[in-house]
């Protein structure tokens, strides 16, 4: 269900910017919080309404590393998530990252409102 379309030039696939998007009628809106690290990159989605109320959070470690993994949880007490991927670099960990959070139940039924990044 991800969008995405060509890059001009490099021919590497590009996300549809989340703000293109069509927001589905039965979605609530949320918050994505990323911080990117050196070989990682952490996350949460937070409700957007008052109080906000995490989602899900989790990270993606050792970017550009051998064993590259993603760990998530779901603050209402589900299991916890543990993934291998490849990543070689920060832009192909947030492209698996952002396809991930969009299989995810709690993603699904919420739409972004806003999407902070932060890098160290």
């Amino acid at each position: 269900m991800t969008a995405r379309n060509h890059a001009a030039g490099n021919g590497q696939p590009m996300r549809t910017p989340v703000a293109t998007r069509q927001r589905p009628p039965t979605a609530t809106r949320s918050v994505l919080a990323i911080n990117g690290g050196s070989s990682s990159i952490r996350f949460a989605v937070f409700g957007a309404s008052a109080p906000a109320r995490r989602l899900l959070d989790g990270k993606i470690d050792r970017i550009g590393l051998a064993g590259t993994a993603l760990a998530a949880a779901n603050p209402a007490g589900s299991q916890p998530i543990s993934r291998r991927l490849e990543a070689k670099d920060h832009r192909t960990a947030a492209a698996f990252l952002l396809d991930w959070l969009e299989e995810q139940g709690s993603w699904r039924r919420s739409w972004p409102w806003g999407i902070g990044w932060c890098t160290a």
